[in-house]
């Protein structure tokens, strides 16, 4: 398999209140659009990692993804990264999604697909200049540099983009593919526009 879908759904939501990735928008709750957007770009292998708390919550018989619980729970997006680059050892690249973005969408992966040339750099979007690291594109072979972070506890995506060689990709500040909801009052100015 040359690419996994990470989606990264093991947060606590404290600010949202509620287990967030679960809220609905346009009929399908917001993890759900995550799996669509990767499954209409042709991503047909998907990780969901989370938490024991929330693992029964996943709806995976109709998508076909796989759920990984956390362990320990709540380290952060590296760690689950790793978790997920460890179970799932065939693939080449593995593209990180926020399980809160229900605006992603396919075309917005297929985009940052088409830079993967070779395994020589995380590709990273870049929008209204900040690193999109939930939404990357990682090699296989950053595994090596997550774990080390890992074990000297060091949790930071900006400590691998550090250390492992980026690949940049600019999109217009616009785009609504990494509008991650953190709050109630988020929500409700978005699904009223």
């Amino acid at each position: 398999m040359d690419v996994e879908g990470v989606l990264l759904a093991g947060g606590k939501s404290s600010r949202f209140g509620k287990p967030k990735m679960f809220e609905h928008y346009k009929e399908k709750r917001f993890y759900e659009h995550a799996i669509t957007a990767f499954q209409n770009a042709g991503i047909k292998s998907i990780t969901i990692v989370t938490n024991e708390a929330l693992a029964a919550h996943f709806n995976v018989s109709s998508s076909r993804a796989s759920v990984l619980i956390e362990n320990p729970p709540y380290e952060g997006p590296l760690h689950a990264l790793y978790q997920a680059m460890v179970k799932q050892k065939a693939a080449n690249w593995y593209f990180t999604l926020p399980a809160d973005t229900p605006f992603v969408t396919a075309t917005f992966i297929k985009n940052l697909l088409s830079y993967r040339s070779d395994q020589s750099a995380i590709i990273v979007p870049v929008a209204n200049n900040f690193e999109q690291p939930l939404h990357s594109l990682y090699p296989a072979s950053c595994l090596p540099v997550i774990k080390k972070l890992l074990t000297e506890q060091k949790k930071s995506m900006k400590l691998l983009f550090e250390q492992f060689p980026v690949h940049h990709v600019t999109f217009h500040e616009s785009n609504q593919d990494f509008i991650n909801i953190n709050t109630q009052t988020e929500w409700s100015r978005y699904k009223n526009e």
